[in-house]
């Protein structure tokens, strides 16, 4: 019975080590220090075009062991991730959006902000 309490106890104990090492941070991008949502904003909608703002507030990251090598995972929260055979995983935002009746589309995009985080 002492047996099976201590091999409980340490097993709670390793469980306890092992999601605290794993665990997520946030990194924020800009004054929103608490974890949150990327947000989609519609500037304007007409028949010919549609314009819209995505702001990611921030990231969460999470070091990883793969195969005896260490990476950074990034979590875009409400995100999803790309991960084609032997490429990194990027995480990725989808949204669908409505796009008028036209003979083509032009996507335009522009770079608000940016932050540089080291390693």
């Amino acid at each position: 019975m002492f047996f099976m309490k201590k091999y409980l106890l340490v097993l709670v104990f390793a469980v306890a080590l092992a999601f605290i090492s794993h665990a997520q941070q946030w990194v924020s991008f800009g004054s929103i220090s608490e974890p949150s949502i990327p947000e989609v904003s519609i500037l304007t909608s007409t028949a010919q075009s549609v314009s819209f703002e995505v702001t990611i507030p921030g990231i969460y990251v999470m070091d990883t062991v793969v195969n005896g090598t260490a990476f950074t995972r990034l979590i875009l929260p409400k995100g999803g991730a790309v991960n084609p055979a032997g490429s990194p995983e990027i995480p990725v935002l989808s949204y669908k959006v409505a796009i008028p009746d036209c003979d083509g589309i032009d996507v335009t995009y522009s770079i608000v902000s940016q932050t540089r985080k080291e390693n």
